[in-house]
């Protein structure tokens, strides 16, 4: 592969997920953020708007490259590697990128949320609450903190994402209509996300939950805790879930 090759790759897969934590953590933003439009609008909204933000990220990466794997999760990157669909160095290329997009895709989410923000911690009643729901904004958390069940709560609906994508790439399923691979990425995550999502928030992405939680710690961290203890559970259960269904599917 050549350097102009590598560089396309990294470029597009940085557009895609950039703009996948753009649009998914600004729902969640304007869920949670007092004076926007959609304050308290629950989490049928956050979960629809996480889904269609695949899509739409997805069908720009499809566009900008007809090759493009559009994976945005080094979980799935890791497991199309294994599973015969990616080269290794082109998965460590997708890997970076995805982690650098989600980062940079978060900063400009803080921008523009910046105003509701400071309102959203001047008005609130518990700083303490306030900054749960920051929190929540960047990364992913448990409604209830158990370990081992967070774990399998993260590594299930992760299992459920990379075998469902896995297994139609494998059939082929939408060869001749390429179009309709990002509408059904899309309506897996928003499945996983109204079926699955309540439990833990449904990371199913480490760049997604790691590089936002590290924007968090740098620009807010004297506001809250940034709950580094829970951060690993979104990180290792999904790759654990690539990992096996990578090699599970491997033959199949």
């Amino acid at each position: 592969m050549t350097f102009i090759e590598c560089f396309r790759h990294f470029g597009v897969e940085f557009i895609g997920t950039m703009l996948l934590i753009i649009f998914g953590n600004s729902v969640v933003g304007n869920v949670l953020l007092k004076k926007t439009k959609g304050y308290q609008s629950g989490w049928l909204l956050i979960t629809i708007g996480w889904g269609m933000a695949i899509t739409l990220s997805a069908t720009v990466t499809v566009a900008l490259k007809s090759d493009a794997f559009a994976s945005f999760n080094p979980a799935l990157s890791i497991a199309l590697a294994i599973f015969g669909k990616m080269h290794l160095d082109l998965m460590a290329i997708y890997i970076v990128a995805e982690l650098l997009g989600a980062f940079v895709g978060q900063l400009i989410v803080d921008l523009m949320y910046a105003q509701h923000i400071k309102i959203h911690f001047n008005e609130a009643e518990s700083k303490k609450i306030a900054a749960a729901d920051l929190l929540g904004m960047h990364s992913t958390g448990p409604a209830l903190r158990n370990v081992p069940l967070n774990f399998l709560a993260e590594f299930v609906a992760t299992t459920a994402l990379i075998l469902a994508l896995l297994a139609t790439t494998k059939a082929n399923t939408f060869a001749d209509v390429k179009w309709f691979s990002p509408i059904f990425a899309g309506m897996v995550v928003a499945v996983i996300g109204i079926c699955l999502g309540g439990l833990t928030g449904f990371s199913l992405n480490p760049a997604r939950d790691l590089a936002p939680r590290l924007v968090y710690w740098m620009l807010y961290r004297k506001e809250g805790s940034t709950d580094w203890q829970y951060s690993w559970i979104p990180v290792v259960a999904p790759i654990a879930a690539g990992v096996i269904m990578g090699l599970a599917l491997r033959g199949w």
